[in-house]
């Protein structure tokens, strides 16, 4: 009876229990690895985001200069704060649209930011390419787009 008992413990003790280190090595890598590319796609993600933001910002912009030259007779030049009225957002407080006139006729309201990331940029950039009716100034880290009138 003795030995059974033995032979019983020698089988429960022998049983796997838990991970082995390497496979706990293996399981940590493949989340590591995982994580990254996660991180990678959200960081290109909020980017575009961001550019998405400043061009519907402008375009926002545009249609209320558009409404401001109906009402005034006249285009909005330098703070953004004059067409607050006709947006749903006030964008002047940020000071960092602001609009230029070319030649009295239009006006291209601007968006400026010494910090904005180069990578920002190039998405406007590839916005730009696509056909978006903005101009985009990699060098002065700035964005354009054109108001006729």
């Amino acid at each position: 009876m003795r030995q059974s008992n033995i032979g019983r413990q020698k089988r429960i003790f022998s049983k796997k229990k838990g991970f082995t280190l390497v496979e706990v090595l293996v399981v940590v890598v493949i989340i590591g690895a995982l994580s990254g590319i996660l991180m990678v796609s959200s960081i290109t993600a909020m980017d575009k985001a961001e550019a998405t933001k400043i061009v519907s910002d402008l375009k926002n912009i545009q249609s209320a200069s558009i409404l401001y030259f109906a009402d005034k007779s006249v285009w909005p030049l330098g703070d953004v704060s004059l067409v607050n009225p006709y947006l749903s957002v006030n964008l002047g407080t940020g000071g960092n649209y602001s609009f230029v006139s070319e030649d009295g006729v239009s006006v291209q309201a601007t968006y400026r930011n010494k910090e904005i990331s180069l990578s920002v940029l190039n998405k406007l950039k590839e916005m730009q390419e696509k056909g978006s009716p903005i101009k985009v100034d990699v060098v002065g880290k700035s964005v354009a787009i054109n108001i006729h009138g």
